[in-house]
């Protein structure tokens, strides 16, 4: 189990352009004296409003020019890896739910025991994706020609 850090102080903002240090505290009461980067590794060991303090002092030294050019290029390159890994969580997401969404839906319409049964589901499944503002193109992308199925009309049988 992950253990939890206290930050209990920093040198943030009051000596322009000198490399910072933040202390720690580790839940067993073992100090640690922290450059930048070693805590923007262990930043989501520590208590959430302390983290929040610790990286808007830094956002906000970085935007006023006022960090030590290690501390800022550490500080940016988590800064932009952070933006990528939300960017990219946000859209495996959406793909992983649309894609096991369309995965059901076909099974579903499988079972469906004859014309007028699938008639329906399709006419159901086609409001649903109009809801998610999902198009064919999207689904097919995801999914490829399992996809398809779910839009091919069956003839209504005759008997």
């Amino acid at each position: 189990m992950t253990s939890f850090l206290r930050w209990v102080g920093d040198n943030i903002g009051t000596q322009l352009g000198a490399p910072i240090t933040i202390e720690l505290l580790e839940q067993h009461g073992l100090h640690i004296h922290a450059s930048v980067a070693s805590t923007l590794i262990l930043i989501n060991r520590i208590k959430a409003d302390e983290r929040a303090r610790i990286l808007s002092a830094l956002r906000n030294c970085a935007e006023h020019g006022e960090l030590h050019p290690d501390d800022l290029q550490a500080y940016r390159a988590w800064d932009e890896d952070q933006a990528c890994t939300t960017d990219c969580s946000a859209a495996a997401r959406d793909v992983g739910a649309v894609t096991s969404l369309l995965y059901s839906l076909n099974w579903a319409g499988e079972k469906c025991e004859n014309a007028y049964d699938y008639e329906q589901f399709h006419v159901l499944a086609l409001e649903l994706f109009q809801h998610m503002g999902l198009k064919l193109e999207q689904a097919e992308t995801h999914m490829g020609s399992a996809a398809a199925g779910l839009f091919i009309q069956m003839e209504p049988s005759h008997g």
